[in-house]
């Protein structure tokens, strides 16, 4: 059964990346600190750890605040703004990142900081998404609430949806006019 070696696979990877994340790395942060603590002492090891994490923390703020910005022109002008979202989440994680005290997690953390590593960062995971979005649905229940085709339905349902009058009407973008603003001067209609 594909189904579920790709889910037993998947549920291996997760728990590899588990063990890595809650025991290899603060064990790893832990003989750095006390390497480091060894050779420039351990109120000094203390002090690059406070620092980083306030240092690290004023500049996630301000790049999150800059993201934003573009976020809401991209939406301004009637684009979805993807990438701004992809780098808001890489600037929340970098600064969970640089909030735990240790010299690996601040640097992955200050590396996430850095426009140009997310520059790198997000064409990879727009591509991972766009599989993810392009593979059929392979099980459970499909749209609108049908069997999907995989757990034995065998003939597929007529979708006699038409449509709720409290659903949103999408549009392409930049086919919906702006709404005015107080400082537009006033529409003139000439019959």
């Amino acid at each position: 059964v594909p189904i579920f070696r790709e889910v037993y696979r998947t549920f291996q990877e997760a728990c590899l990346f588990f063990v890595a994340l809650f025991f290899l790395v603060p064990l790893i942060e832990l003989m750095l600190l006390i390497e480091v603590g060894g050779h420039i002492g351990g109120w000094e090891t203390i002090a690059i750890c406070l620092l980083t994490a306030m240092v690290g923390g004023a500049l996630a703020r301000r790049q999150g605040t800059d993201v934003l910005m573009r976020m809401r022109a991209s939406v301004h002008r009637g684009q979805l703004p993807a990438g701004e979202l992809i780098d808001s989440v890489c600037i929340v994680i970098a600064g969970l990142l640089l909030m735990t005290p240790g010299f690996v997690t601040d640097s992955i953390g200050l590396l996430l900081l850095t426009p140009p590593v997310r520059a790198v960062i997000r064409p990879v995971i727009l591509r991972r998404v766009a599989q993810v979005d392009s593979r059929p649905f392979s099980g459970g229940y499909g749209a609108h609430g049908h069997y999907s085709q995989s757990y034995g339905h065998t003939e597929p349902e007529v979708d006699d949806y038409a449509g709720n009058l409290n659903e949103p009407e999408f549009l392409p973008p930049g086919s919906v006019a702006r709404p005015p603003r107080k400082d537009d001067p006033p529409e003139i209609i000439v019959d």
